[in-house]
């Protein structure tokens, strides 16, 4: 593991280690339900896959999601950022009538009402780093929904960290 990649991941993380083959299977079935399955071919070339755990709210908010978009509103005229961050994408979700299609509005009132229940929402978030960028490519309406309601308990971060160009285009806003 690389200084650089220890010193970006100080801010948002703490016990980072290695993960498990058993760790490993669990991402690879996290992002077949996302939409970037193919992000689990790199596990098995260049790429470095820790876990962690993240207990902090303000930490949690702070994280970029995967969305460079959502309706008609763009991260970059709004932030001057390539997407939202956890935080930014709550207000938005939240005080806009309808963003876009409402799927992610759907998505965000099904995991607020289940922790309205006191379900389990499986507390895991996949972030992909790669060379230059750094986002959120599964769970983010469930990292909301936690931010959102204000639940700070211990989620598990799993970071995919890829030293290969081409892996930046994955993130291409």
């Amino acid at each position: 593991m690389s200084d650089t990649f220890k010193q970006e991941m100080a801010a948002l993380q703490s016990n980072c280690r290695l993960c498990t083959s058993a760790d490993a299977a669990r991402v690879v079935s996290t992002l077949a339900e996302s939409d970037y399955q193919g992000v689990a071919n790199l596990l098995g070339l260049d790429a470095e896959l820790t876990k962690s755990t993240l207990l902090n709210l303000d930490k949690l908010g702070r994280l970029p999601t995967c969305f460079a978009t959502l309706g008609s509103y763009l991260a970059q005229n709004l932030h001057n950022e390539p997407r939202f961050r956890i935080c930014q994408a709550a207000k938005i979700l939240n005080y806009e009538e309808k963003v876009g299609d409402g799927k992610k509005q759907m998505s965000l009132r099904f995991f607020k009402d289940k922790i309205a229940r006191g379900e389990e929402l499986g507390e895991t978030i996949v972030l992909l780093k790669t060379p230059k960028k750094l986002a959120i490519i599964a769970c983010n309406t469930r990292a909301i929904a936690m931010y959102d309601v204000g639940i700070e308990r211990e989620v598990e971060v799993f970071i995919i960290a890829s030293t290969m160009s081409q892996t930046d285009e994955i993130l291409v806003p």
